[in-house]
């Protein structure tokens, strides 16, 4: 059984593995799969949750509220500054990193492409 809390209160199990597997991607910085997992669990949380798993669920959607990002680098930013306010300072090198990196991989593809442009126009 997943997170047995959450299962005990009512969320169904493949949602609360979810849960789980997203927060095992998370430690090993795979933000993407994190992100889909979290993606498939975050409606549990439109409702309110009963019993123990109510108390700590508005906690639970400001720590998931990074998935809202609009692309990797934004959840790895995001994921940064969350980091920080808890003074996870190894993570929050790491994602800061990240983030710059795929920021720029996200925009260098279209700058080679407008260099390959140029350059097949000289030739």
């Amino acid at each position: 059984m997943s997170a047995p809390l959450l299962v005990a209160d009512g969320v169904t199990d493949d949602k609360a593995r979810c849960l789980e597997e997203a927060a095992f991607y998370d430690r090993d910085f795979n933000i993407p799969d994190a992100a889909r997992k979290l993606n498939t669990f975050l409606p549990v949380l439109d409702a309110p949750l009963p019993g123990a798993s109510g108390i700590f669920q508005k906690k639970l959607r400001e720590r998931l509220s990074w998935v809202g990002g609009a692309d990797l680098a934004d959840h790895q930013r995001k994921l940064a500054y969350q980091h920080l306010k808890r003074g996870d300072f190894v993570r929050v090198a790491a994602l800061g990193w990240e983030a710059v990196v795929s920021r720029e991989c996200r925009a260098r593809p279209r700058s080679r492409e407008i260099q390959g442009r140029a350059g097949s126009r000289r030739g």
